[in-house]
């Protein structure tokens, strides 16, 4: 595929995915993805296996009653082994960025910044972070979408940030300033068992219908109305489960020492669960 035919592929990538009305279309997915008919269902999950690179080897079940099952589906005990390191990966994806906060800001892509003030909508937070390590990981659709502790530790709080729903794709990224910053994402304080502090903040996508945080009890999404700043205190091992994606979408992991990534990793390389992140 030469340049011309790739940018033209972004250009309409960016166009179906973030000119369409976000935020309906996913209440629409939330309700559809719901639907347990196995009519519907069977269908439905035999058109994405084709048209991706869904891979259900190491699902926890062999039969789906709905999508949403599908796409909070659990891992077979011993699938993702968890490294021994200052931060593991907190899910499957593919590293999109990382490096140092610095002046106050992160990189979302390739020349293009954030302010992470208005990540955290706290100055006094952000500040906390200058000279921090971050990185952040995209999950894609057919991955695995439950998402894990970073680190043993920890998880103090966390606070919810309503925004909007715009695809994390890289045409997106490339086009939005500030990407992170509007949608709707979850801060969650914690603290290694170092006493380093962390941040983990999972951002909504198009179609992401909610974000399961389990210490909290709640799923968050647009529908949610309940305290949008919540005291957890839940002690926490390195690849514990800690919530999930209702679809795929980003983890940015911040800590506020400025460790190095882990041997081996790049812009773009594939990350599991339980991998080193950082050291």
């Amino acid at each position: 595929m030469n340049l011309r035919t790739l940018s033209l592929a972004e250009t309409l990538n960016f166009a179906i995915c973030n000119r369409l009305p976000r935020l309906a279309a996913s209440r629409l997915m939330r309700s559809i993805s719901r639907i347990e008919h196995p009519w519907f269902v069977h269908p439905a999950l035999w058109v994405w296996k084709k048209t991706s690179r869904m891979d259900l080897s190491d699902s926890d079940q062999a039969k789906f009653k709905s999508i949403h099952d599908c796409f909070t589906r659990g891992l077979k005990p011993g699938s993702r082994p968890v490294a021994k390191a200052t931060l593991v990966s907190p899910c499957d994806g593919t590293l999109g960025a990382f490096g140092y906060v610095r002046q106050g800001f992160a990189l979302q892509i390739k020349s293009s910044s954030y302010a992470l003030s208005e990540l955290l909508q706290n100055r006094t937070l952000a500040a906390q972070f200058e000279g921090g390590f971050y990185a952040t990981i995209r999950i894609k659709p057919h991955q695995y979408h439950r998402l894990h502790a970073p680190h043993t530790g920890q998880l103090q709080q966390v606070h919810w940030l309503h925004g909007d729903q715009f695809n994390i794709n890289p045409p997106a990224l490339k086009r939005i300033a500030g990407l992170f910053c509007r949608n709707e994402r979850l801060v969650i304080q914690a603290v290694h068992t170092n006493g380093d502090k962390l941040l983990i903040i999972p951002v909504a996508a198009v179609l992401v219908g909610g974000i399961q945080l389990h210490a909290a009890g709640h799923t968050f999404s647009q529908n949610y109305t309940g305290d949008k700043h919540i005291a957890l205190n839940t002690q926490v091992e390195a690849g514990q489960e800690i919530g999930w994606f209702e679809h795929g979408s980003t983890v940015i992991v911040i800590s506020e020492k400025p460790l190095q990534l882990g041997g081996g990793l790049a812009l773009g390389s594939p990350l599991k669960m339980g991998e080193v992140l950082a050291i």
